[in-house]
């Protein structure tokens, strides 16, 4: 058997029991380590607090005996007979001061020269006389004038250790000496001493105190006074004289640790020290230290204990349990070591050997489990890999003989056109069943319909015995079973179906038996939906397909399709219009000639028409994104076309092929040529009267002529007949923006057209100097109109007529009432109105394109303008056909007076 590797924690659960076990054990030994670094370091601290608290109880000792010191003899300065060095007078005051002090075992007087002049007690042996200019202390007084202590020394009249108290005597000044006094030494030692007994000799108590020089001058032990202790812990007496207190660790030459405390004697340079071995001084922290190893060490002890102990008894079984589940998934025999170990570990009482009896009777239901499976597995891939139902329906009864061991079965399914369930699929069963069997809808005693109306598997134990099936009961014998299960199908599109089981003994299906019929049933209902959704999924995707067809041919825009060899899949009704070609020609033909067909009627003489080729070439060949325009000639007409390309892709921007669109915008170019000329007409059509209105009103003006009062009227004339024109031009304009916009507003009364239609002819006449034939018909009725308007109207008709007609040819106006309208019209003799512009001519700005329309001034808005003042009166416009000149008429409805006087009224 291949051995599970242990290196990975995720498929391994000793080592998940040993990481939760570490998650456990570790915090506790970190917080274990921190708190003893943290104790242990608190109680170093401590240690080292109590020493320096000594050290500095000491200290101050010290200093107040040394104050009291410096006191005295700053007192004894001040004595005149010490002043003056006088024998006399000093041996009194000495023996006071020195009966007073018992730590001091000699006063004594020095000369300015250093010179011994007296000193108290005068025994056992006399130094007076002698120079002691040498001394350190004799030099520093020299240079101040406060008290100071000497180093220490062996004093040469007591011959014991001292320390001097000095203070300098100056008289103005005037250097007079020093006076004195030797501190016994041994009186610090006796109290450093004492100390000590307090400590057990096993602790190795040391304690010192060093003067400014760094030597010993108070100790229990008599050996060290006056040494060098710089030889002995050089750091520390460096520390002391530097002005540091503290504490520090020094290591002899023989390799001993030794912990000093030191702390600074104020205002002296004196020291304490305070010496221990630091494993005496250390041993409670580093037992400490010692006792939390001892109980780590104990915890991971239990810890790897338990650790054996639950590999042995938990998870090693559950590994070999793990290994019996992989191999038993696998469909692999374990070896037989393996399989002996998970025998003898299925024996125990506890959990563990009930769960792995569990899992060989785990394993026994689970390969038949997987043989079910493999065989729904098999049936599903029958389902999906044809849409034949037939072929996946009797493959699906094979599957149930062969997985359950029944010889008949049966799918009946609802038959639409005869409202009756029929057999689709059978096995076992006599042809003629299968061909005969006819089940109603509403059969009362069929288990069939009872499962189909209920949803639910209906099964029958005994035919023979079942009051419910005796009316089924022959038919049973004839074909041989005692028993049967119907199993509803599923199916949501498809007719009603069920499938059917038979068995020749009375018998009872199981829960298993009948969640795998379940199963098998599931199955031959998808068979019999993937059919019945395949063809509903066919005739709609044809309808949706025609119904895109549809859309695409009624665009207004051209479309083609190719694909990426370059040939045109499809080409709409508008392409073909177009091109001028049948789209069964386009489609099929490669684009690139069909394009060398459109692009062969380019007009090279328009506007871009040279470049229009280039551009299209490079817009079919995917190198230019923006669109082109192509002028194209179709018979007499010039077709202006935009091409935009595109290209397909599929969902996953995978590209399947190349488009073009194609759009005829003739009348957008007709429309730009339209403003154009608009905009020169206009702008000649004002510039002409007003260059005129400034030329006569400029010579008017002028000072060196003097014009007569005719000629004066003459050019007044001229320039009013120029500003009517002017101010007709931009009504038109206003009135042309109105009816677009839809804000005409009229001011309808009821009048006449008699008098509208003369006011407009004699305008006509007065401006153009020309008579027209004016035909009304008597007893016009009332018309209930704007009558500046329909003036605007007659004038306008009035003035092209007689614009475009030969000076010798007349021009009539005629009205007349036809049934519920009055009818005007406006005739002349002139060049007339080709048929096919009949209606063009209704538009704004339009003109026709002949040399007389040329000539004449105008915007081409006053057939425009009355189209839309006639139509503002629920009127039409037309033009009549001639064959020489032109008739156009237009009509206004007529009111009645009931419904005038209502007009009126309101």
């Amino acid at each position: 058997m291949k051995k599970r590797s242990r290196l990975s924690i995720k498929s391994d659960l000793g080592l998940q029991i040993l990481a939760l076990y570490s998650l456990f054990i570790v915090p506790i030994v970190v917080v274990a380590l921190l708190f003893d670094n943290i104790a242990g370091k608190r109680l170093v601290q401590e240690i080292q607090s109590n020493d320096l608290a000594l050290a500095r109880a000491i200290a101050q000792e010290t200093d107040s005996a040394l104050s009291i010191s410096l006191f005295a003899v700053e007192q004894l300065s001040t004595q005149p007979a010490v002043i003056a060095a006088a024998p006399t007078g000093m041996p009194q005051i000495f023996e006071q001061a020195y009966n007073l002090r018992p730590d001091v075992n000699l006063v004594y007087r020095l000369d300015e020269n250093g010179t011994m002049v007296y000193h108290y007690p005068e025994s056992p042996g006399s130094t007076v006389g002698n120079d002691f200019s040498f001394r350190e202390y004799f030099q520093r007084a020299l240079e101040t004038r406060d008290p100071l202590v000497s180093l220490g020394r062996i004093s040469p009249t007591t011959n014991q250790p001292v320390a001097t108290a000095i203070m300098p005597i100056w008289e103005a000044d005037q250097f007079l000496g020093v006076v004195g006094t030797n501190l016994k030494l041994q009186s610090l030692s006796d109290t450093l001493a004492a100390i000590s007994t307090e400590y057990h000799p096993e602790e190795q108590f040391q304690i010192a105190i060093l003067d400014a020089g760094g030597n010993v001058i108070a100790s229990p032990n008599p050996a060290q006074i006056l040494t060098d202790f710089a030889t002995v812990a050089p750091g520390v007496a460096q520390a002391l004289l530097g002005g540091e207190d503290g504490s520090q660790v020094e290591v002899s030459e023989q390799g001993e640790e030794t912990l000093y405390s030191y702390v600074l004697v104020p205002g002296v340079g004196w020291g304490v020290v305070i010496a221990r071995p630091s494993s005496v001084a250390f041993a409670t922290p580093q037992n400490f230290h010692r006792g939390v190893l001892w109980m780590i060490a104990v915890f991971l002890g239990i810890g790897i204990f338990f650790w054996f102990a639950l590999s042995l008894r938990v998870i090693r079984p559950v590994e070999r349990l793990a290994d019996y589940s992989r191999f038993m998934g696998g469909g692999l025999p374990m070896e037989t070591g393996d399989v002996e170990l998970l025998d003898r570990f299925s024996t125990r009482p506890d959990q563990i050997g009930h769960l792995i009896r569990s899992f060989k009777r785990m394993e026994v239901a689970i390969k038949a489990r997987i043989e079910e499976l493999g065989t729904l597995l098999e049936t599903g891939a029958a389902v999906v890999s044809t849409l034949d139902s037939q072929v996946v329906l009797e493959r699906i009864l094979e599957q149930v003989e062969r997985l359950l061991g029944v010889k008949q079965s049966i799918i009946v399914a609802l038959d639409p056109e005869r409202d009756v369930f029929r057999a689709r699929a059978s096995r076992g069963m006599s042809e003629r069943y299968a061909r005969s069997l006819e089940i109603s809808p509403d059969e009362p005693t069929s288990v069939t319909m009872r499962a189909i109306r209920v949803g639910e598997p209906i099964q029958v134990r005994d035919t023979e015995s079942d009051p419910s099936f005796a009316a089924l009961r022959p038919r049973a014998r004839a074909e041989g079973y005692r028993s049967m299960v119907a199993i509803p199908l599923k199916t949501t599109h498809a007719p009603a179906s069920a499938l059917i089981v038979y068995s020749p003994t009375p018998q009872v299906f199981n829960a298993r038996e009948l969640n795998l019929l379940s199963n098998f049933a599931n199955q031959a209902a998808m068979a019999i939906e993937n059919a019945e959704l395949y063809a509903r999924s066919d005739t709609r995707l044809q309808e949706q397909t025609r119904r895109l067809v549809a859309l695409m041919q009624s665009l207004d825009l051209g479309l083609v399709l190719e694909d990426l060899d370059g040939k045109i899949l499809y080409a709409n009704r508008m392409v073909s219009e177009l091109s001028g070609q049948p789209m069964e020609e386009i489609i099929g033909q490669p684009a690139q000639n069909w394009w060398q067909q459109i692009t062969a009627r380019v007009v090279e003489k328009t506007e871009g028409g040279k470049e229009s080729e280039g551009k299209l070439e490079q817009l079919l060949a995917g190198t230019m994104q923006e669109s082109c325009i192509l002028p194209l000639q179709y018979a007499e007409n010039l077709c202006y076309v935009r091409v935009k390309g595109f290209t397909v892709y599929d969902e996953a921007r995978v590209e399947l092929g190349r488009g073009q669109i194609l759009q005829d915008i003739t009348n957008d170019y007709e429309l730009d040529r339209m403003k154009s000329s608009l905009v020169s007409t206009v702008s000649h059509e004002l510039r002409t009267p007003l260059a005129a209105i400034k030329g006569y009103v400029t010579t008017l003006l002028a000072d060196d002529v003097d014009w007569e009062v005719t000629r004066q009227q003459e050019f007044l004339s001229v320039i009013l007949r120029e500003t009517d024109r002017l101010t007709e031009t931009v009504n038109n304009l206003l009135d042309m923006s109105r009816i677009e916009a839809g804000s005409l507003t009229l001011s309808q009364t009821a009048c006449t057209l008699d008098d509208i239609i003369l006011s407009a002819v004699e305008h006509v006449n007065r401006y153009l100097g020309r008579q027209v034939e004016i035909e009304i018909a008597p007893d016009l009725p009332l018309v209930h109109v704007d009558a500046d308007c329909i003036e605007v109207v007659v004038r306008n008709l009035t003035e092209n007529a007689l614009k475009y007609s030969p000076d010798d040819q007349p021009v009539a106006v005629s009205a007349s009432q036809v049934g519920d309208w009055v009818i005007v019209a406006v005739e002349d003799r002139g060049i007339g109105i080709p048929p096919d512009k009949a209606e063009d001519i209704f538009e704004r700005f339009y003109r026709l394109e002949n040399g007389l329309t040329r000539r004449k001034p105008g915007v081409g808005l006053g057939l425009a303008i009355s189209r839309g003042f006639v139509q503002a009166h629920g009127g039409k416009i037309w033009i009549e056909p001639r064959s020489v000149g032109t008739r156009i008429l237009f009509s206004i409805p007529i009111v009645d007076v009931e419904q005038l006087e209502k007009i009126l009224h309101e």
